[in-house]
C-alpha cells in the first residue's frame, strides 16, 4: 500500500479525565463536586461498584455535557462496597474454578428463586439450622451417619415397600394407642417375653396354641 494514497482522518482529540467528589444522590444520578464546578454524572457501565456520597472518582464529560463516573479512586469513609447492576449477571469461568470467600459470612437472597446445580455438592459446617415451610426431597438413596437425632412432629407418615432396622436397644412410649394392622405378625425373642396389662384380650378365630415344659396360669 502507498502511503501517499491513505487519507489520515480527522480525530477528534481525547477527553479529559478528571477527578472530583461525590456530593448526594439524586434519582438515579450522582452529584459530583471538581475544583471548578458541580454538575450531575451516571455512573458508567464499566464501574460495577456504585459510588457513595465522599467518594474520590474519576469522570469524564463529552461534547454534549453528559458526564459519567468511570472509577472510584478513594473511600475514605469506610472500605465497604456494594456491586451493583441494572440486568442480569453472568459469571463464567470457560477452564476454571470460581471461589467466593467471606471471612465473616456469606449471604444469598433472592425474592423468588435460589437453583444450584451440579455434580457433587459439598456442605461443611459446624452448626446449621434450616427452616423451609414446604419442602419436598426426591433422591435414589440416602445414606446418613447421626451420632444423636431428636425428632419433633406433630404427624409422620412413612409409606415404604420395606423397612428393617438393627437397634441394640428400643424403648418406646406410647400415651394413647398403639395400633398394629398386619398379614401376619412373627415375634422370636431369645430370652424373655413378658406382658403386664390392667387387662388383655386374645381373641382367635380357629386355634390357639401354647406349648411350654410349664403353663403357670393364676
Amino acid at each position: 500500500m502507498k502511503l501517499d494514497k491513505v487519507t489520515s482522518l480527522n480525530r477528534q482529540p481525547a477527553k479529559e479525565i478528571e477527578y472530583g467528589s461525590v456530593q448526594s444522590l439524586v434519582d438515579d444520578q450522582f452529584v459530583v463536586h471538581s475544583q471548578d464546578d458541580i454538575f450531575m454524572a451516571k455512573r458508567a457501565f464499566s464501574c460495577v461498584v456504585n459510588p457513595e456520597v465522599g467518594d474520590k472518582v474519576m469522570y469524564c464529560c463529552d461534547d454534549h455535557q453528559q458526564c459519567h463516573i468511570l472509577a472510584i479512586i478513594e473511600r475514605p469513609a469506610h472500605q465497604n462496597a456494594t456491586l451493583a447492576f441494572q440486568g442480569d449477571i453472568a459469571i463464567d469461568s470457560a477452564r476454571g474454578s470460581l471461589s467466593i470467600t467471606g471471612k465473616e459470612g456469606i449471604q444469598m437472597a433472592s425474592a423468588e428463586s435460589v437453583t444450584m446445580v451440579s455434580d457433587n455438592i459439598n456442605v461443611l459446617a459446624k452448626k446449621g439450622l434450616i427452616n423451609i415451610s414446604d419442602v419436598a426431597f426426591t433422591g435414589e438413596k440416602a445414606t446418613s451417619h447421626i451420632s444423636s437425632l431428636s425428632t419433633f412432629a406433630k404427624s409422620i407418615d412413612t409409606v415404604a415397600d420395606r423397612l428393617s432396622q438393627k437397634l441394640k436397644n428400643s424403648f418406646r412410649m406410647i400415651e394413647g394407642v398403639d395400633q398394629t394392622k398386619a398379614g401376619d405378625v412373627l415375634t422370636t425373642i431369645k430370652n424373655l417375653f413378658s406382658l403386664r396389662s390392667r387387662q388383655s384380650a386374645i381373641l382367635a378365630k380357629k386355634d390357639i396354641k401354647i406349648d411350654a415344659e410349664r403353663i403357670h396360669m393364676g
